[in-house]
């Protein structure tokens, strides 16, 4: 978020988006593996070829991250896919005229 941050120019916008799992409790996978909260490791798409690491953010840590990395945050929520199916957490955040790089 630092860098994006230091990229984007004074007064622009930056969009976020992340996963959001179906079932919160992925969130606790990971510390059964001795990971952080919200850590998780699973098959890849289900095939036995290896595995992928993600993290399941929730809105709030987003917020927080976010405001940490020294955005203003114009809009937070989550949206679907057309079959409602799947979410996906997201923000819409600027640099604010103040700012330096």
């Amino acid at each position: 978020l630092q860098e994006a941050k230091r990229v984007l120019k004074i007064g622009g916008i930056f969009v976020l988006t992340v996963w959001q799992p179906k079932d919160k409790q992925w969130r606790f996978l990971g510390l059964l593996r001795g990971m952080d909260f919200g850590d998780v490791i699973e098959k890849w798409f289900g095939n036995n070829k290896g595995e992928r690491y993600f993290h399941c953010f929730s809105e709030k840590e987003l917020l927080n991250l976010a405001k940490e990395a020294g955005f203003a945050v114009i809009k937070s929520g989550v949206i679907s896919n057309e079959k409602g199916n799947r979410n996906n957490i997201y923000l819409v955040c600027s640099r604010g005229l103040m700012d330096k790089a």
